[in-house]
């Protein structure tokens, strides 16, 4: 499979988004200091919605970088907060 066959292949893509969200929940059950792999987790979810509706796969992997990105700074400056008071 080339890539062009790649980026086309929606039906890849469901799986792919399915497969890490299910990665990230099962590796947050095992590592339960930190919360990002639920995060990861929510991401992946979102990506599937954008897969479902047949967008590119460079779109569903920008969204599910971006919103990875700012769920952790947001869970990253929320417990830093919660420490200090």
């Amino acid at each position: 499979m080339n890539l062009e066959n790649f980026l086309e292949n929606y039906h890849m893509h469901i799986f792919i988004w399915l497969g890490i969200a299910i990665i990230a929940i099962l590796l947050e059950n095992l590592i339960k200091k930190h919360v990002i792999g639920l995060w990861f987790a929510v991401s992946a979810g979102f990506s599937l919605l954008l897969a479902l509706m047949h967008l590119k796969f460079t779109i569903q992997f920008i969204a599910f970088f971006v919103i990875s990105v700012i769920f952790i700074l947001i869970n990253e400056l929320y417990f830093k907060k919660t420490n200090k008071g």
